[in-house]
């Protein structure tokens, strides 16, 4: 590798990506943001975009090029989302996926679907992380009753076939529960340590899935990736990270698309 192209490489993307940016903001919305370059489909004038505006903070705090202003207006936008439960979600995007929600629901016999408590649950995920981002206070969220969870049923609500899927819902479970102002430190310790408990079951020489699943290398690497992001809130990551995860991640790694990439490149980073 030509390590001065990459070095120019990287400053250069510090440079434009701010500016791509800053070309997606919606001019007559303060802090909402389009889905594509070229326009969304749905009118600006909608009440939506909960999750562009996330991924517009993220980015700009990653380059660290979040200015007071954007960063004031971004906050005030993802807060015109926020529910009495602490949760946040895009009620419009809710809505579009009303059929899809009802359809996996009877094929699972999951009503958290149907009532949209896991879309939810991503969605409140994201939008805490970037308001933490962000220095902002928001709301405790209260839809998980961590106090009270059933761990164990918890997990078994997921398709662990599909661990990039499951892994996203732990992942979550492990970022409320360390940012939650209503648990103790001994309370957090035994939610984390009840998650080690059932994520044994599932602990592989190449990731966190359930024996006997057909999965290809790439899916195996999605829910590692996502897996020991989750962990490293609990500072639990270094603990599961071993050198058969990352000579699988070397020796199975296929250049496809970039979302495939990136966790690759994430895990072996871990």
């Amino acid at each position: 590798m030509n390590i001065e192209k990459f070095k120019d490489f990287v400053k250069e993307l510090k440079q434009k990506t701010p500016l791509f940016i800053k070309n997606m903001e919606i001019k007559d919305v303060k802090g909402k943001y389009k889905m594509s370059l070229a326009g969304d489909i749905p009118s600006s004038k909608i009440d939506w975009g909960l999750g562009q505006s996330t991924f517009a903070s993220r980015i700009l705090y990653i380059l660290d090029s979040l200015d007071i202003d954007t960063n004031k207006n971004i906050t005030h936008f993802i807060n015109t989302f926020a529910n009495k439960d602490g949760s946040y979600n895009d009620k419009y995007v809710s809505s579009s996926t009303f059929i899809l929600r009802t359809l996996i629901s009877i094929k699972y016999r999951n009503s958290e679907a149907f009532l949209n408590k896991i879309n939810k649950r991503a969605e409140t995920r994201q939008a805490k992380a970037s308001l933490i981002n962000m220095n902002a206070n928001s709301l405790e969220y209260t839809g998980l009753n961590l106090k009270n969870l059933d761990i164990d049923k918890y997990f078994n609500q997921f398709n662990w076939c599909k661990p990039w899927g499951a892994a996203s819902h732990i992942n979550h479970l492990l970022f409320f529960t360390k940012y939650s102002t209503e648990l103790n430190d001994k309370e957090k310790g035994t939610i984390y340590k009840k998650v080690e408990e059932n994520l044994s079951q599932y602990l592989q020489k190449d990731g966190f899935y359930k024996n006997g699943c057909s999965l290809n290398n790439n899916q195996k690497i999605g829910g590692l990736m996502k897996f020991l992001m989750g962990l490293s809130q609990a500072d639990l990551d270094k603990k599961y990270v071993s050198k058969g995860f990352i000579d699988f991640a070397l020796d199975e790694m296929v250049s496809c698309n970039a979302c495939e990439n990136f966790n690759t490149l994430y895990t072996l980073y871990y």
